[in-house]
Formats: C-alpha cells, sequence, structure tokens
C-alpha cells in the first residue's frame, strides 16, 4: 500500500479511533451512553400494543445502533481531526529532522575543526633518564580534522625570569637529530590524530654538587643562552598551528635535595 494511501485522513481517522479504542475508560463511557440513549429512543417508538418479545426487540435494537452510531461518532470526530493531527505531526517530524541535521553538521564542524591539544603524562617518552640526565617532554596531538603543516612549540614564558634569555624559544622536537651543519627543525606537520613529542629542559643527575649547577633549555634554535640557574621556575609553553591556530599551558619546574628535577603541568 502506498505512503499516499495511508495518508490519507480516512485511514489516519480509522487508525485514530482504533487508538481511541485503547483507552477503555472513556471509549466505554462514550459507547454506554450511546447504547443508553438509543436503548430509550427504542422503548420510546415501541407501541403499546407490541407483544413482550417485541418490547424487548426495539430496545435491543436502540442498543446496538446507539453502539454502532457512537463508534461512527469518534471516527467521524478523529476525521475531522485527522488533517490536524497530521500538519502537527508533519511539523514536529520536520523540525525533529531539522534537529537530527544540525546536530549531525555540529558534530561534523566538530571533527573537521582546526584542534590542538598539550599533553602531559608519567613516563616514557614524557619523562627519559638517560645518561645521568634527564629529559622531559610534553606532547602535541592534533584531535582534529584538518592537517597542521606548520606546527611550531614555544616556550614564552619563565618566571623568575633568568638574565640572559630572550624569550620565546623555539623548542627541540624529540628525535630530530640531524648532521653535523644542518639546523634543527623549528616546526613540523601534524595529521589529524597524529601525536609528536618536543624536548623541554634536560638536567644533569646531582646537579646540586656541580659548580654553577644549571639545567638546560631545549631549544631548536642555536647561538642562544640554555643553560638556566637551578631553582624554582613557572614556565607557560605555547603550540601554534599554521599561525592561526594555538594552545597553551603552564608548567612548574622545581628540582629535589638532590638536585633531581621535577616538571610537572601546574595546579590551580
Amino acid at each position: 500500500m502506498g505512503p499516499w494511501i495511508r495518508s490519507l485522513p480516512p485511514r489516519r481517522a480509522w487508525k485514530d479511533a482504533e487508538q481511541f479504542r485503547e483507552s477503555p475508560f472513556w471509549f466505554w463511557v462514550i459507547e454506554i451512553l450511546g447504547a443508553l440513549v438509543f436503548a430509550g429512543v427504542g422503548v420510546w417508538l415501541t407501541p403499546d400494543s407490541a407483544s413482550k418479545a417485541r418490547s424487548a426487540l426495539y430496545p435491543a435494537i436502540g442498543v446496538l445502533l446507539g453502539l454502532g452510531l457512537a463508534y461512527g461518532l469518534i471516527f467521524l470526530i478523529s476525521l475531522a481531526l485527522a488533517p490536524i493531527r497530521q500538519r502537527n505531526e508533519a511539523r514536529q517530524a520536520y523540525a525533529a529532522n531539522e534537529a537530527e541535521k544540525e546536530r549531525r553538521i555540529g558534530e561534523l564542524q566538530e571533527r573537521l575543526r582546526p584542534k590542538l591539544e598539550l599533553l602531559y603524562g608519567e613516563g616514557h617518552p614524557y619523562r627519559q633518564d638517560n645518561m645521568g640526565e634527564t629529559v622531559y617532554r610534553i606532547g602535541v596531538r592534533n584531535s582534529g580534522g584538518v592537517t597542521f603543516n606548520r606546527v611550531v612549540v614555544k616556550l614564552e614564558q619563565i618566571a623568575p625570569f633568568p638574565a640572559g634569555l630572550t624569550l620565546p624559544y623555539v623548542l627541540h622536537k624529540m628525535h630530530d637529530n640531524p648532521q653535523p651543519g644542518t639546523p634543527f627543525l623549528l616546526d613540523f606537520v601534524l595529521t589529524p590524530d597524529q601525536t609528536e613529542y618536543v624536548d623541554v629542559i634536560r638536567a644533569k643527575y646531582m646537579a646540586v654538587a656541580l659548580p654553577n649547577p644549571t639545567f638546560e633549555i631545549f631549544t631548536a634554535v642555536p647561538g642562544v643562552i640554555q643553560h638556566v640557574p637551578l631553582g624554582r621556575y613557572e614556565m607557560r609553553v605555547s603550540v601554534y598551528g599554521d599561525q592561526t591556530h594555538s594552545v597553551a599551558s603552564d608548567f612548574v619546574l622545581d628540582f629535589d635535595d638532590s638536585g633531581m628535577a621535577l616538571f610537572r603541568p601546574k595546579s590551580d
């Protein structure tokens, strides 16, 4: 059966009348009232000279007519209301469809929206101990739906500010070890769902025992001051993607009594 037939008002009215019958209280109130009214009409129309059988027949026919006509009344009311209900349901369906369409468009836009995340964790690769040194790193993840062709990670703030620094410093990409004479990468490509790691600081074990103990900022820019006196510092690291999108996080660098570096996100 075609959709146009199913949408005709009489068919919709029949459906609504059947649904109304599923609410027994009001359905049977109307049916019983119809039966009583027409049973009374049957009694009124019964001739005085009618036999007992005929006297019982007229009200019985009235009851049957009342039940049928009561249902017919329900159908006629449903038929009158069918176009209104169909219009309201069409509007509701259209609104729901538009809302679903907007939701899906929003989800798609969110997936495709450029988005960078700055990550920190425990253990490798965020912390690496090797050859008497500790290197701390952060992760940069592309959690959006587009490729960033030029991601730059910078140390932009440090407090207290050591003498001689000229921030911002572009930080060194993990495992970027070119041949002598070849400069370090200053930016890198990040595809959707890809994560790269960037070196932030490097400190020697037992650095407090050394003369003029320092730690090293792991910058990719040659010829700048990298060694900073040991102490407690607050740092801000920023990530830029294609010069149009950025994210920043604050970190704390401290040293325990043995001179072991402790690098962690700053708590609010």
